[in-house]
């Protein structure tokens, strides 16, 4: 009875181990002891919060950020809700490693992408992340806006315009804001593959830095050095060599 479920570990934890421990279009029998396992990840993610705090962004949090967003985006599109769990799980993993902390948007961003799965905490999570609003250059407390809004006798309507109530109202729920949008600049990898080919045939491949990929120096040297290399040009001169950058090495022999 997933009733019994909810009351022991809530409903975001049933509702995370439904959608993750098997494809959606899949069957299989229900195990409620592997519930736990998604009400761990949920306690993770409640304790991150004291992590929340850094200003600064690495590439590699920027690289894994986006490419979260990017992932989970599809993987919901498509209906493939275990395999979004799992990316979160992923970058879950990464940003609990942070010895300097998170930064704010790493964390709003988080709580975005996991809304869908966990509504109820991620909702807590966001107004505790969120709890005043700049109204007028002034810092308002949502919970006090929240009852003076709703207070016939309350003069706080009187104090801020329509559009600046209406700014309070509009973020104060996690389910009210836009979805994450991942940038492709952030998504191209650092590195790419050069065949290297002699005379005409494929002999190895090398794994490139972009910074370097358009010198021919650094990629023929690399490429000269090659174990592989090496062994099919024992006993050869090399008469000349072609480079298509980042693409193709070719030697002539």
């Amino acid at each position: 009875n997933p009733d019994i479920e909810v009351k022991k570990y809530g409903a975001d934890a049933v509702r995370i181990h439904v959608a993750f421990f098997m494809p959606y279009q899949g069957t299989g029998p229900w195990v409620s002891e592997r519930i736990g396992g998604a009400y761990r990840f949920l306690q993770r993610v409640w304790v991150l919060t004291s992590k929340v705090g850094s200003d600064s962004f690495e590439v590699d949090d920027l690289r894994i950020m986006h490419k979260t967003i990017k992932k989970v985006t599809e993987d919901i599109e498509n209906i493939k809700f275990n395999t979004a769990i799992a990316s979160l799980m992923e970058w879950l993993n990464y940003l609990s490693k942070k010895e300097k902390g998170i930064s704010k948007k790493e964390y709003e961003t988080f709580l975005l992408l996991l809304a869908p799965f966990a509504p109820h905490m991620t909702e807590e999570l966001w107004q505790e992340l969120n709890k005043k609003l700049d109204v007028r250059g002034e810092k308002i407390d949502k919970e006090v806006g929240s009852s003076s809004l709703e207070d016939p006798s309350s003069n706080f309507k009187s104090q801020y315009p329509a559009s600046s109530i209406q700014h309070l109202i509009s973020n104060w729920s996690i389910h009210q804001q836009s979805w994450p949008k991942s940038d492709n600049k952030y998504l191209e990898t650092e590195e790419t593959t050069i065949v290297i080919q002699i005379n005409g045939k494929v002999r190895d491949t090398l794994l490139i830095q972009k910074d370097i990929i358009s010198s021919k120096e650094v990629v023929e040297k690399m490429a000269l050095g090659s174990k592989k290399v090496k062994k099919f040009l024992a006993g050869q001169a090399v008469k000349k060599t072609i480079y298509v950058p980042g693409k193709i090495f070719s030697i002539v022999v």
